[in-house]
């Protein structure tokens, strides 16, 4: 009974210890929005982030980096919750939702499908992207073509609104 007692206590303690290193190891989300702006970082990795505004047009503009260039990522921060949580800070302020791409997943991704085998039209392609899919998930389907840039065949940056 004695050597049961001893092993439950030693479970108990290194479930305890495996636990609270578990927690250390992730990483809290900061919150430093404003009235005007939400900003929001993971405390360890800090370049993972979001920063949203309404702009002085009434769009609600973006900045999300998700992951480092290395390609590692957060425990906490995940991009789709953060841009929903962003949507909901500023709700019934903004008109529609601004894009600038000039790098990044959704630049490259549009980038894929305007070239060949895919040859879509760029509104087409603008649809395949991960912004575009979280803003028309919110009804923001029109797509407008700001201002874009291109080197050669490649774009270099495009600006997107997207309006109900």
């Amino acid at each position: 009974m004695k050597s049961l007692l001893i092993t439950v206590l030693f479970l108990y303690s290194f479930l305890t210890m495996a636990n609270d290193c578990l927690k250390s190891k992730i990483a809290d989300l900061v919150n430093e929005s404003t009235p005007n702006q939400y900003y929001v970082y993971d405390s360890e990795l800090e370049d993972i982030m979001i920063l949203a505004e309404v702009n002085r047009e009434d769009y609600l503009y973006f900045y999300i980096k998700a992951k480092l260039e290395d390609g590692t990522r957060s425990k906490n921060f995940r991009g789709k919750d953060q841009y929903l949580k962003a949507v909901k800070y500023f709700e019934g302020k903004f008109k529609g939702i601004k894009d600038r791409w000039i790098d990044g997943d959704n630049l490259e991704e549009f980038q894929r499908y305007i070239d060949p085998p895919f040859n879509y039209s760029v509104e087409e392609a603008i649809k395949q992207t991960w912004s575009a899919k979280m803003a028309m998930s919110l009804g923001y389907n029109a797509i407008k073509v700001v201002d874009s840039a291109k080197r050669g065949n490649k774009y270099t940056s495009i600006e997107i609104v997207y309006l109900k």
